[in-house]
């Protein structure tokens, strides 16, 4: 049920990865920052309409190495999806409180 399909979500912002964090639940919470290998992206404007053409998909479409969700349309933020495990390591642990 993930918008993109199953794979790997990365974020150039950290407000978005911080929304998936539990907010005053056992602080603190961890963020982490990634080294991504995007490769040849795939770039799309999310629309409801994509959602429905593509919802189980596990791999980038044939020619790409990742996909990138560009913020626009119904799409707050971008979002870089990669399918692949070997295409991220952690490079930093980033300890994070709300206020």
């Amino acid at each position: 049920g993930s918008m993109w399909g199953r794979g790997a979500y990365f974020a150039d912002q950290s407000t978005k990865s911080a929304q998936y964090a539990r907010h005053g639940i056992n602080p603190p919470n961890y963020l982490w920052v990634a080294d991504v290998a995007l490769g040849s992206q795939k770039q799309y404007l999310y629309t409801r309409e994509y959602h429905r053409d593509v919802p189980n998909q596990d791999r980038p479409p044939q020619g790409y190495d990742s996909v990138f969700g560009k913020a626009g349309g119904d799409l707050v933020n971008n979002e870089f999806i990669v399918y692949r495990e070997s295409l991220h390591r952690l490079a930093f642990l980033a300890e994070i409180r709300f206020s």
